[in-house]
């Protein structure tokens, strides 16, 4: 990532290198001619990106056509690289993020029963941070990766441009959408609207016995179905909050782990068919082609309920021995806190092992 973000810091340096290489007069003119040009038009103002329209690809393969763009405007090559970064750095958030904590400070060795409880929820909570772990920490958060990655396009924006045309480019840009998600995805991770839903979901859980067999079938159950109503990116964060408290918190297999998050991203995009105004696929059509509650229902809905169990059933059977290992784990972790209690001084009221609270960071 630090290869293509030199490469792209090179690419503009070259550019404004070349527009200072101007003779004095020269630069003063233009500087003079764009200072009394009128204001751009509205269908000006944006001069970026070039309309797919305006570029004439050669005959030739993909390499030729890409080098055309290029050429035609570097911009498009120090887009791609930016891209590239970003796409890198979402695959290296969890480094950053496991490194944050290998330099953070443990700590205290003495801590009461009720901090030890804080800290297995987040060890962060309870110890003693820097500038430098804050800041890996904050560079392995995905929300905010592409976010990092805005600015150093902005740059390019204003070096191959000026900065006028970033500032429109970006002030032109529609984010609707995008701060809509933000806002369901921020309400929904709230304490309150978590405890709810996980409030419903054990109803359903104890259906099966409250195992954790059941648990898993019904959050990748009714989670997704939640998605018509609710919207997908609420029902994939309730989902993805319940996976991590009852299952991915145990440690469970690597296999098992992919699979379900895979699972339940699957069962998310189809999980928003029940309704017309959910699933911004829906959406987009619903209208247009009258689609109402009752058609979805009866021409998609069946179907998506259908597919869900199934997949659910399938992968259920596939990993039907990794429940059992799951409920020894949870026993196991229990029992060690209840034992560890048992051994510290003072009735409990404290606990004195580092080894402990350094293996919970990891």
């Amino acid at each position: 990532m630090a290869f293509c973000l030199f490469s792209l810091l090179m690419i503009c340096f070259y550019h404004i290198n070349q527009s200072l290489e101007l003779p004095l007069e020269e630069r003063l003119k233009t500087q003079v001619i764009t200072s009394l040009a009128s204001t751009p038009s509205a269908s000006e103002k944006s001069a970026i990106p070039i309309p797919l329209e305006s570029y004439q690809n050669p005959q030739g393969s993909l390499w030729q056509i890409l080098k055309y763009r290029v050429e035609k405007d570097p911009l498009n090559l120090a887009a791609l690289i930016i891209f590239g970064c970003a796409i890198l750095h979402t695959f290296l958030a969890p480094f950053f993020h496991s490194l944050s904590y290998k330099i953070i400070k443990p700590p205290p060795p003495a801590m009461s029963w009720d901090e030890w409880e804080n800290y297995m929820d987040d060890p962060r909570d309870k110890t003693i941070t820097t500038l430098s772990a804050e800041t890996l920490y904050f560079l392995g958060e995905v929300e905010v990766v592409f976010g990092i990655w805005v600015l150093p396009l902005m740059i390019a924006i204003a070096s191959f441009y000026d900065w006028h045309t970033a500032v429109e480019y970006v002030h032109n840009l529609n984010y609707t959408e995008s701060l809509f998600i933000i806002v369901i995805i921020a309400i929904t991770s709230s304490r309150p609207i978590v405890k709810f839903a996980e409030w419903a979901l054990e109803k359903v859980a104890k259906l099966g016995g409250d195992s954790s067999a059941s648990w898993w079938l019904t959050i990748l159950t009714i989670a997704p179905l939640l998605g018509s109503i609710v919207t997908e990116p609420a029902a994939m964060t309730l989902g993805a909050i319940l996976l991590i408290k009852k299952f991915y918190s145990l440690k469970p297999s690597n296999r098992f782990k992919y699979a379900t998050l895979g699972l339940l991203f699957t069962n998310i995009s189809v999980g928003g068919m029940l309704t017309n105004f959910a699933a911004p696929a829906v959406l987009m059509v619903s209208k247009k082609w009258s689609w109402d509650n009752s058609f979805m229902l009866k021409t998609f809905g069946w179907k998506e309920v259908v597919g869900i169990v199934l997949a659910n059933l399938v992968y259920f059977f596939i990993f039907r021995k990794e429940f059992p290992r799951l409920v020894l784990k949870k026993r196991n972790d229990l029992a060690e806190k209840k034992r560890v209690s048992a051994q510290t001084p003072h009735m409990g009221d404290t606990i004195s092992s580092p080894i402990l609270l350094l293996d919970c960071m990891e």
